[in-house]
Parts: structure tokens; C-alpha cells; sequence
């Protein structure tokens, strides 16, 4: 995954891989937010997400993601 290097008719152009062209465009549909949780609140996240293995910040990322999913729902 990275960039590929295409010559045609002598010509050298750079192309990006398809896949990594997926996550810069899925990236720039995100935009970095900053929240103030309690010490206590990231410890457990960060514990709860290790058992899961996943990164915490993805974690909660979902968390918000399925209440925002219930609000939308009326089921809060």
C-alpha cells in the first residue's frame, strides 16, 4: 500500500494506491474534536478496549456513534 509509479510512453507519473486513496478520502469525511473526560473515564475506556483490542479512541468513537444512533431512534 502506498504510492505506485506508472511510466507511460516514457513518462513517469505517481499514482496512489487505490486503497490508500479509500482511507485519505474516508479521512477527510472525519474531523478531530477534543472532549475533557475524567482520568477515571479514560482509565476504563482504555482497560475495556484492551480486553477488546481495539485502540480506546476507536472504542469511543463507537460509543458515541451508537448513542447518537439511539437518540435518532428516540430509545436514549
Amino acid at each position: 500500500m502506498g504510492l505506485l509509479i506508472v511510466s507511460a510512453n516514457g513518462q513517469s507519473a505517481v499514482e496512489l494506491d487505490p486503497e490508500l486513496a479509500v482511507k485519505i478520502r474516508e479521512r477527510a469525511k472525519t474531523k478531530r474534536v477534543t472532549l475533557r473526560l475524567r482520568v477515571s473515564q479514560i482509565e476504563a475506556a482504555k482497560e475495556i478496549a484492551r480486553k477488546k483490542d481495539i485502540p480506546y479512541q476507536t472504542l469511543i468513537r463507537s460509543w458515541v456513534a451508537e448513542a447518537i444512533r439511539r437518540e435518532q431512534e428516540g430509545r436514549a
